[in-house]
């Protein structure tokens, strides 16, 4: 998720109107393995790749953990993920 922060005049000139604004992250600001879509590639991503994986959890953005790049979530993935992480 990106978090903006907007800023307009106000109608009459007086003053600024402050706003953030959250979106869901373009595909081009995915990060590779970061599958719970947070932005960053951390431990938090292997541990819900696992979870998931065991059928105990889920995945946010499934595309970024198929660090293989076979179209499919499976331990290879998972296997890749913690190479990763630990380079």
């Amino acid at each position: 998720m990106v978090i903006r922060c907007i800023y307009e005049h106000t109608v009459y000139g007086n003053g600024v109107l402050v706003y953030l604004l959250a979106e869901a992250a373009s595909a081009s600001e995915q990060v590779r393995g970061g599958v719970n879509a947070d932005g960053g590639f951390t431990v938090l991503d292997v541990v819900m790749l696992r979870k998931w994986l065991l059928c105990t959890g889920e995945i946010t953005d499934w595309q970024a953990g198929d660090l293989c790049e076979n179209g499919r979530l499976d331990a290879f993935d998972l296997s890749r993920m913690k190479r990763e992480l630990l380079n």
